[in-house]
């Protein structure tokens, strides 16, 4: 990056868990504050270090009805936040040279490449499917319920998408796409 401008940040910084606690017990107020003004019935902190948990509160209600209490089992449709987890995490890997941008997604998930149906896999690549550039539809009302329950399984996602069919050409068109 000599040139460009751009410092890299240093990617770990060392804190203690005291350090990170007092930090969490001094804005908890703040994270309260937001919570009813933007009228968030209930809501979930939970912080992890080195594969610990050192910080879990739970705020509100998962059920404001019938009062039920948000607790560490309370399930939160997140919908597409993850995304954004997916696509961070992604990059770390190709940045690492664990994973290439371009090359075919059955490299990676090479259980697609059996696929019978009419999905392209052999085309497709982490870009594609990052980008919602695979041209299958979203079939969201067959996999996710009313009601946020799942219909399709996880371990019957590869299986539906290997028999999806495209709408559109690989790279053809934007079709938004929580399946791939």
């Amino acid at each position: 990056m000599a040139g460009s401008g751009l410092h890299q940040m240093p990617m770990t910084t060392s804190f203690s868990n005291h350090d990170v606690l007092k930090r969490i017990h001094d804005v908890i107020p703040s994270i309260r504050e937001i919570k009813e003004i933007g009228g968030t019935a209930g809501m979930s902190i939970g912080i992890m270090k080195y594969g610990e948990i050192i910080y879990e509160d739970h705020l509100g209600f998962a059920d404001v009805g019938s009062q039920q209490v948000v607790e560490s089992g309370t399930r939160y449709p997140i919908g597409s936040i993850t995304k954004s987890f997916v696509a961070a995490t992604i990059a770390q890997l190709v940045h690492e040279g664990r994973l290439e941008w371009h090359k075919p997604i059955t490299t990676y998930l090479p259980e697609l490449s059996s696929a019978v149906g009419p999905m392209p896999t052999n085309q497709l690549t982490l870009v594609d499917l990052l980008s919602h550039q695979t041209g299958l539809p979203s079939f969201d009302v067959v996999w996710l319920g009313a009601n946020n329950e799942i219909n399709v399984p996880k371990e019957f996602t590869t299986a539906f998408c290997k028999h999806m069919p495209p709408l559109y050409p690989a790279r053809s068109k934007w079709v938004y796409n929580n399946w791939m």
